[in-house]
């Protein structure tokens, strides 16, 4: 008797054990299982938020494409008004003030031809050095006796305004003609002479036109341009060699 009930307490034991496992086992999937509903929950969480961020962002690059046509449509309907308006001014520009552009970039031409990087030059007349402030262009041949040379570079010299006013007969002037020859040398003088007194350039000045003004208002820009860019360049240089020799 003893020894069945021995035998039935282990089979008891080993049924105890049995039990605790597959329940054991049980709460492993129960845990997986709910672990796996909770990843998924979170995944459709993150995927919807990332989902309307997307739309949200896709409607907003639509709405912002949208602004940036029609500012661009209006940018070139502005730029077509202006070219408009401004090729229209370019057309109906008077005569007289076409011959104004072109005579003042000619005459900054020439300031800045004749005087130095600091802005100092020599009156033709008396050889004084004087200030840019001071200076007035002077014409060897004047312009009304001899327009064909009005935008001869060789005919045009700065000169003091005391000097221009007083001068009316400035070819009579044997001093000043002295100075002239000095500074333009005599075959330029000479070529000069010949010019003067050409008839065929006279009647060529005669038939200017508004083309002809405007392309030597735009010849002597670019001329202006690279004088002053020269001029820039060495007063630049001309510092750097003070500041080097001022350390050593």
């Amino acid at each position: 008797m003893g020894t069945l009930a021995y035998e039935k307490e282990k089979e008891q034991k080993k049924l105890d054990k049995k039990l605790a496992k597959i329940q054991e086992q049980r709460k492993e999937t129960n845990r997986r299982k709910i672990n796996s509903v909770r990843e998924r929950k979170n995944n459709t969480i993150e995927q919807f938020i990332i989902d309307t961020a997307k739309r949200s962002l896709k409607k907003y690059d639509k709405r912002a494409n949208a602004t940036l046509k029609k500012k661009k449509h209006k940018e070139l309907n502005l730029k077509r008004e202006y070219k408009g308006k401004a090729q229209k001014e370019y057309d109906e520009e008077s005569f007289s003030n076409i011959k104004k552009k072109a005579r003042r970039r000619f005459q900054y031409f020439i300031r800045l031809r004749d005087t130095n990087d600091n802005w100092y030059w020599n009156c033709i007349s008396t050889w004084e050095r004087r200030h840019y402030r001071g200076a007035d262009w002077w014409h060897i041949r004047p312009k009304k006796n001899y327009p064909h040379l009005q935008f001869d570079e060789d005919n045009c010299h700065l000169q003091s305004k005391g000097q221009n006013y007083l001068q009316l007969d400035t070819v009579a002037n044997e001093e000043t003609m002295i100075n002239v020859k000095e500074k333009i040398w005599s075959r330029k003088y000479n070529a000069l002479r010949k010019r003067a007194k050409d008839d065929e350039l006279k009647r060529k000045a005669r038939a200017r036109d508004r083309a002809y003004y405007r392309k030597m208002e735009a010849k002597y820009k670019k001329k202006s341009l690279i004088l002053e860019q020269k001029k820039y360049d060495n007063r630049r240089s001309s510092r750097d060699n003070k500041k080097k020799d001022k350390r050593i």
